[in-house]
């Protein structure tokens, strides 16, 4: 294209050279520079008022979780999938500790701990972990946010006054 064509009346078209994927901003997957960044801060991911007696599958930064309120209250926020068998636990019966997987029956802890494992030695436990959140509850949103190894409180960051509701969640790695 030259000069006049560039300057003649609707010529957007003869323009279609688009720039590259910068691939360091716009991949958020567990692994990625703009991934591991953004899981330092705090999401909302969903109501407090969507959490009902199941437990809600939800997907940010390119990965699935599953957030449940338990019988006691407490919120959590798990991988989908259980670390023994892969279940997905979106489909597990929520209990008073925690979250039980629909297949073989493992119980997690809101954090991610495995309380029990049935028809398992006691020592499988100690080896096992899926990824833990921190959960910060206020208002009525829930704001995920994952503990790095970089972090070195173990207490999770204040989150900002807002004017709105916030709840907040960090990840712990196992």
């Amino acid at each position: 294209m030259d000069q006049d064509e560039a300057r003649a009346p609707y010529s957007g078209y003869y323009g279609t050279d688009l720039p590259s994927e910068n691939k360091e901003l716009t991949h958020v997957q567990p692994g990625t520079a703009a991934g591991e960044y953004l899981r330092r801060f705090w999401h909302a991911i969903s109501l407090s008022s969507e959490l009902k007696d199941l437990p809600l599958l939800v997907r940010i930064l390119g990965e699935d979780l599953v957030l449940f309120r338990d019988l006691s209250g407490r919120l959590g926020l798990l991988h989908r999938h259980c670390a023994h068998r892969r279940a997905s636990l979106e489909f597990g019966k929520l209990e008073e500790r925690g979250i039980r997987c629909c297949y073989h029956g493992w119980l997690f802890d809101v954090d991610g701990t495995i309380l029990e494992t049935p028809g398992e030695p006691v020592s499988v436990s100690r080896f096992l972990r899926g990824y833990r959140y921190i959960m910060d509850s206020r208002h009525a949103e829930n704001h995920p946010r994952r503990k790095s190894d970089r972090d070195t409180a173990s207490e999770p960051a204040k989150m900002p006054t807002l004017s709105g509701p916030a709840m907040g969640v960090r990840r712990k790695r196992p």
